[in-house]
């Protein structure tokens, strides 16, 4: 009977060493793992910073371009009425 409580003492011995052991190797795990998630999070941030400050050039761009065409079609008009104005005066 001694030597079944020795057996069993020991074995709960043992498995309190290794549920110990794994109890620290998963914290210092999960510490790690909420390292990786702050520094993804960190990313996504500045991935998303980076796309709105696109989404802004962009829509600038546009904005010139259409400003450009129309200030080409303005220009075109004033060189025609300039030319009508110059052959009349001739």
């Amino acid at each position: 009977m001694w030597k079944f409580l020795e057996a069993f003492t020991k074995h709960v011995d043992d498995f309190k060493r290794d549920h110990d052991a794994f109890s620290i190797g998963f914290k210092e795990d999960m510490d790690e793992i909420k390292v990786a998630s702050k520094a993804i999070k960190s990313l996504v941030a500045v991935v998303h910073a980076f796309v709105v400050q696109q989404c802004d050039e962009l829509k600038q761009k546009r904005k010139v371009q259409r400003l450009s065409k129309k200030l080409d079609k303005k220009t075109k008009s004033l060189h025609l009425v300039e030319r009508k104005h110059v052959e009349v005066a001739s």
